[in-house]
C-alpha cells in the first residue's frame, strides 16, 4: 500500500510494506528463517559433541566413516563461526578506518575479509584439514602372493603352528556376566586345548615328553646342548594387561589374557615340568595386573611372582636392569617425550626362558596385536618431564610401528613397506624374542581392536567359526610364523565382516623385516643389544593358499615355509541335525547369471546353511548364512556387483560341505 508523508519543505512517496510483508521480504533476501538458523547451529554443535563423546574414550573411532562425517560438519561449523565473528569485528574497524580516511588500513581489512570468506565458504573442510583416507581403501591386503615363504623356519618341526579350536571352551551366552568368568570360560576344556597344542607342536604323545622336547630344542639352539629344564631355572611369562587401570579394576568385557589360559599354562609348568612357582614371574611392566588373574593364580600357587607397573597388593613393582638395554636400531625422535634410554626389567633379564602370551586382536596403530606387540609391556623408559609415563611413549616407539593413516596423534605418519619397525628390535633382542621358549596367542574371545569389548556383535562369521566365538589357541616355536598365521585368520574374517576386526595399512611390514632380519627390505642393521652383532632371520613368513583350505607351503609339500596343524572341534548350533544324504541335493539357477542366483533344495534341512561364493583365486567374495529347521531351503544371492567370470559356490550344512557348483557370472 502507498503511504503519503508530509515533511516540512519536502514531500516524498514511500512504498512501505506492512510488518508481515517486511519480515517475509527480509527472510527471502537473507535466506535464513529462525528454524533454519536453529537447524544450522544445532547440527554444528551436535556434530562436535558427537565426535568428542565417541572419540575421546576411544581415539581409534576417529577413523570410522561416521566420525569423519561428524568431523567435517563440526570443523566447517567452527570455521564459519570463527569467520563470522572475526569478519564482524573487521567490518566495524573498516567503517571506522573509512571515516578517519586511513585507506591503507581499509585495503588490508578488505583483503582479510576476502580471505576469511574464501576459507569459510569451502564446502569441503578437508581442504583445510587434509583429505582423510577412506577406511575401505585402507583395509590390509598382503603385498606378497600366497605360498611364497621368506625367512628361515624355526622349531622341532620347522615353521609349525598349532591351532586348537574347541567351541566347548567358550560357553558364554554373550549376555550374562563377563567372558572371563569361570562359568563363561571352561577351564577343563582350556586345559585339554593346552595339552593337545604342546603334543601336536612337539610330536609327542604325552605332556611330559612334549615339554621335554620343547626345552631340549630350545637349549640346543642356544648352545646348551640337548638338555631338559633344570630345577632352579627361572621362567618369565609376558601376559597382556593392556586394558587394565588398577589392581582392583573390573575389565568388564575388554580383552586381556584369559585367567583360564594363564592358569592352564601354570599348571603345565608346575605340575608337569616341575618348575617351582617361586621361579615363575607373570609380568606386564606397563600395566597393573588385575585381580581377575592374580587372585585365581595366587590362590593355587601362593609363591608365584607377579611383576607390574605399580607393585603393592602382593605384586612386585618392576626393577630396572641398567645393564640390560634395548638399543633401538634407529634413533627414535618422532614421538613427543620419546628418545629416552630403554632397559629391561630384572624379571626378564634374570630369566632363563620367556613365554609370550599374546591376544588375538587388531590394533588401531600397529595393525595387529599378537606376541610382538605384546612386548610393548616388556621394557622401561622414563622421560625427564614425565618420569612415571608409560614406557612406550617415553621410549618413542609408536611412530615407528604405525601402519596406516591416523586421525589422532597427527604427528605420526604411516610407515611404508620396507621401513624400519621397532617391533623387530623387540623380536630380535637376546632377552626378549630370542629368549622365548614358546609363543602363544589366546584367541578364546577375539576383539575387533585392543580397546574393544567382546559381545554378541563380535562373534566371527568366517569359516569355521560360523557366527560363534573364536574359541582358539595358537602355539608355535616360530614367532614370525605364528604372527603370520594369526594375521591370515584375522584378514579372512575382515573380508566377510569388517565389523568384527579393523585391520588397516602396511600391517605385514614388520613380518617381512623380521623374516629377513639379517638382510631386511629396509636395509636396517637390526642390533637391539648394540654389540655390533646383527640379528638373523627370526622365523618364516608367508600367507596361506586361500581362506578355505588354510594350507601353507609345508602342508602342500611345495616349500620350506609354514605348516599349520589344526585340531578343530565344532558344536552344532541345533539339536536335531539331519545328515546330508547325497551330493547334488541343491539346485542353482539361473546359470549363467547376471544379477542374482537362486539356491534351493527340496530336501528337509535341519541346521545352519552357509553359501560361499569364491573366485578362481580362492578369495571369498560373498558369504550368505541361514538357519533352517525343517523347511525346504531357498536363498537369493545378489551377484550384480561381481566381476564377470567363473566362481565356485560351496554349500555347507552345519560346517560340512554338502554340495558345490561352478557358476558363470556375465
Amino acid at each position: 500500500m502507498k503511504v503519503f508523508q508530509e515533511n516540512p519543505g519536502k514531500s516524498s512517496l514511500i512504498n512501505k510494506p506492512d510488518n508481515a510483508e517486511c519480515q517475509k521480504d527480509k527472510q527471502s533476501k537473507s535466506g535464513w528463517s529462525g528454524k533454519k538458523k536453529m537447524f544450522f547451529y544445532g547440527t554444528g554443535l551436535l556434530a562436535i559433541l558427537w565426535f568428542l563423546v565417541r572419540v575421546i574414550p576411544k581415539p581409534s573411532r576417529a577413523a570410522y566413516p561416521c566420525q569423519q562425517a561428524s568431523l567435517s560438519i563440526g570443523a566447517g561449523f567452527i570455521l564459519w563461526l570463527c569467520g563470522f565473528f572475526v569478519s564482524a569485528r573487521i567490518f566495524k574497524q573498516l567503517r571506522l578506518a573509512r571515516i578517519k580516511g586511513n585507506y591503507v588500513l581499509v585495503s588490508s581489512l578488505i583483503i582479510a575479509v576476502i580471505t576469511i570468506g574464501f576459507v569459510t565458504s569451502l564446502s569441503n573442510p578437508s581442504a583445510v584439514f587434509g583429505e582423510p583416507k577412506s577406511v575401505e581403501k585402507d583395509f590390509f591386503s598382503p603385498t606378497d602372493p600366497p605360498l611364497t615363504p621368506m625367512g628361515t623356519a624355526r622349531g622341532i618341526f620347522p615353521g609349525r603352528v598349532v591351532w586348537i579350536h574347541h567351541q566347548k571352551a567358550t560357553p558364554w551366552n554373550g549376555v550374562n556376566g563377563f567372558w572371563w568368568e569361570d562359568g563363561n570360560t571352561n577351564i577343563d576344556e582350556v586345559e585339554k586345548m593346552f595339552s593337545q597344542s604342546i603334543k601336536r607342536l612337539s610330536g609327542h604323545s604325552s605332556d611330559a615328553e612334549a615339554w621335554k622336547g620343547i626345552f631340549m630344542y630350545f637349549n640346543n639352539q642356544h648352545d646348551k646342548g640337548l638338555s631338559d629344564y633344570k630345577p632352579g631355572e627361572k621362567i618369565a611369562i609376558k601376559i597382556n594387561m593392556n586394558t587394565v587401570s588398577s589392581h582392583t579394576s573390573n575389565p568388564g568385557n575388554l580383552t586381556n589374557s584369559s585367567p583360564q589360559v594363564v592358569l592352564a599354562l601354570l599348571r603345565q609348568l608346575i605340575n608337569i615340568v616341575g618348575v617351582e612357582p617361586s621361579n615363575i614371574s607373570l609380568y606386564d611392566v606397563s600395566r597393573p595386573i588385575a585381580n581377575v588373574i592374580y587372585d585365581k593364580c595366587k590362590a593355587e600357587f601362593p609363591t608365584l611372582n607377579f611383576v607390574d607397573f605399580y607393585g603393592g597388593d602382593g605384586r612386585q613393582k618392576y626393577s630396572v636392569d641398567s645393564t640390560c638395554r634395548v638399543k633401538w636400531s634407529e634413533k627414535l625422535t618422532l614421538e613427543e617425550e620419546g628418545g629416552n634410554d630403554t632397559y629391561l626389567p630384572t624379571c626378564v633379564s634374570d630369566a632363563d626362558y620367556l613365554i609370550n602370551l599374546g591376544n588375538l586382536k587388531a590394533h588401531n596403530l600397529a595393525g595387529v596385536s599378537f606376541c610382538a606387540k605384546n612386548h610393548f609391556g616388556s621394557f622401561i623408559a622414563k622421560s625427564n618431564e614425565f618420569p612415571s609415563a608409560a614406557a612406550p611413549k617415553a621410549a618413542g616407539v609408536h611412530p615407528y610401528a604405525v601402519v596406516h593413516q591416523l586421525t589422532f596423534w597427527t604427528y605420526m605418519q604411516p610407515r611404508d613397506m620396507a621401513t624400519y619397525n621397532t617391533l623387530v628390535d623387540l623380536m630380535a633382542h637376546n632377552d626378549l624374542g630370542e629368549k622365548t621358549l614358546l609363543f602363544m596367542v589366546d584367541g578364546l574371545y577375539a576383539a575387533p581392536e585392543q580397546g574393544s569389548k567382546v559381545g554378541l556383535s563380535t562373534k566371527w562369521v568366517s569359516e569355521p567359526f560360523n557366527n560363534q566365538w573364536t574359541s582358539s589357541l595358537f602355539v608355535s616355536q616360530d614367532g614370525v610364523a605364528l604372527e603370520s598365521v594369526c594375521l591370515d585368520f584375522i584378514t579372512a574374517e575382515q573380508k566377510v565382516s569388517s565389523d568384527m576386526v579393523h585391520v588397516f595399512g602396511n600391517v605385514d611390514n614388520y613380518l617381512h623385516e623380521a623374516a629377513r632380519a639379517e638382510n631386511p627390505p629396509s636395509g636396517t642393521f637390526y642390533d637391539p643389544e648394540g654389540d655390533g652383532v646383527g640379528a638373523v632371520s627370526l622365523g618364516v613368513h608367508e600367507h596361506w593358499e586361500n581362506d578355505f583350505t588354510k594350507k601353507y607351503s609345508r602342508n602342500l609339500g611345495t616349500g620350506d615355509g609354514i605348516e599349520l596343524i589344526s585340531d578343530s572341534v565344532y558344536e552344532s548350533s541345533t539339536v536335531n541335525v539331519a545328515p546330508i544324504k547325497s551330493k547334488n541335493e541343491f539346485q542353482v539357477y539361473p546359470n549363467p547369471a547376471t544379477e542374482f542366483i537362486r539356491v534351493s533344495s527340496s530336501e528337509i534341512i535341519h541346521g545352519q546353511v552357509s553359501l560361499e561364493l569364491v573366485n578362481m583365486k580362492g578369495i571369498l567374495k560373498i558369504l550368505e548364512m541361514g538357519t533352517m529347521q525343517g523347511d525346504s531351503f531357498l536363498k537369493v544371492i545378489d551377484v550384480s556387483k561381481l566381476e564377470p567370470g567363473f566362481y565356485s559356490l560351496v554349500i555347507k550344512v552345519n560346517g560340512q560341505v554338502a554340495d558345490s557348483k561352478k557358476i558363470l557370472v556375465n
